[in-house]
């Protein structure tokens, strides 16, 4: 839906509200609307509490987040932001995993920014993840099942194909994933990296950037062999909750078009305790290939191809937390994940 997107929290006011409500739920009359946290990150978060006239609420919640790109450096993240808004727009009103309901999912045609208004989930008594907290078996397999069951659902999808409705997912090694991965991989921006304390943690070898060079050129390379999926993109425990009843729930996705290993490795390996992973990862990926099957994919890879696609893959988790900004995520959930990967790595030979 298109609807104008102001640059600065502070427009958002009333008036916005009413423009964005009145192109969903018209029958809802707002009587105010107050900003009451501002929630820094990738996207902004912004949760208002909201005020409407008696009888005219529509079944709305008082309290409500806006996400989108509201901060000085959101300019860096407008394709990003579109996503997460098409993922909320197209993807999550029919996908088998849980996320928070979505009140409005729109753009603003002129600038190319977007904004989704979403469920506060501190309004009910889910419970927070962290990387700081390794899942156990109980909760990763949840997870890894949940991850399954989508993988399943969109396999060899033609809703991906041009002028379908899923046209718009990019695959995760397309030019807007290259110009990211180049970003970091510059040879200056790269030595920055490798001397904060998350990599300084890493033996040497790991710190070779033309290995991680190719090992990343190798994985672009092996998606024309593959058959393709829906990736969410970002499972790491930071973007997932448990809900009250026990059942998974996912949050800030960044939809891609990727084989079914690359959610699967993603997640087990930044979500689990090193020694847990050294344990678990053949049983948990002989479940996973089970719910394939069992969720009506039909030529499953077998266990050998799979365990080799798992071992290359791990390069790619290890690549996007050296690199990534503190402003993003803080130095210590970073650190966990980046000593989570580079033990894999090493364990495997990935690169």
């Amino acid at each position: 839906m298109n609807i104008h997107i102001p640059r600065e929290a502070s427009c958002l006011d009333i008036g916005w509200f009413r423009e964005a409500f009145a192109l969903v739920s018209p029958q809802v009359e707002l009587a105010g609307v107050k900003l009451v946290d501002d929630i820094p990150g990738t996207s902004s978060k912004l949760r208002f509490e909201i005020d409407y006239a008696p009888g005219r609420d529509g079944g709305l919640p008082r309290r409500m987040l806006v996400k989108g790109g509201f901060a000085a450096h959101s300019d860096m993240f407008v394709s990003m932001h579109l996503t997460e808004m098409r993922f909320y727009r197209d993807i999550a009103p029919r996908a088998v995993f849980k996320t928070p309901r979505c009140y409005f999912a729109g753009e603003d045609a002129v600038t190319g920014r977007s904004v989704v208004l979403l469920e506060d989930l501190n309004e009910r008594p889910v419970r927070w993840l962290t990387a700081l907290q390794p899942l156990d078996w109980r909760e990763v397999t949840g997870f890894l099942d949940a991850l399954a069951a989508v993988a399943a659902q969109y396999w060899e999808s033609p809703e991906f194909l041009a002028g379908n409705r899923l046209d718009w997912v990019i695959d995760s090694y397309s030019a807007e994933a290259k110009v990211y991965i180049d970003h970091y991989l510059d040879e200056e921006r790269w030595s920055y990296f490798m001397r904060l304390p998350r990599c300084a943690c890493l033996p040497q070898r790991l710190h070779d950037r033309e290995r991680m060079c190719e090992a990343l050129d190798q994985l672009a390379r092996k998606l024309d062999t593959q058959p393709m999926t829906l990736s969410h993109g970002d499972t790491h425990p930071g973007n997932l909750y448990i809900n009250e009843d026990g059942t998974p729930g996912f949050l800030d996705a960044q939809p891609r078009r990727a084989p079914w290993v690359k959610d699967f490795a993603y997640h087990l390996v930044a979500a689990v305790d090193i020694e847990d992973r050294r344990v678990w990862e053949r049983p948990l990926l002989a479940r996973y290939l089970r719910g394939l099957a069992e969720h009506g994919v039909p030529h499953v890879p077998s266990f050998e191809e799979a365990w080799h696609d798992y071992q290359q893959e791990l390069a790619y988790g290890l690549f996007i937390f050296m690199i990534n900004e503190s402003i993003f995520q803080k130095e210590e959930i970073n650190t966990a994940y980046t000593a989570r990967f580079g033990a894999a790595v090493l364990d495997h030979g990935s690169l």
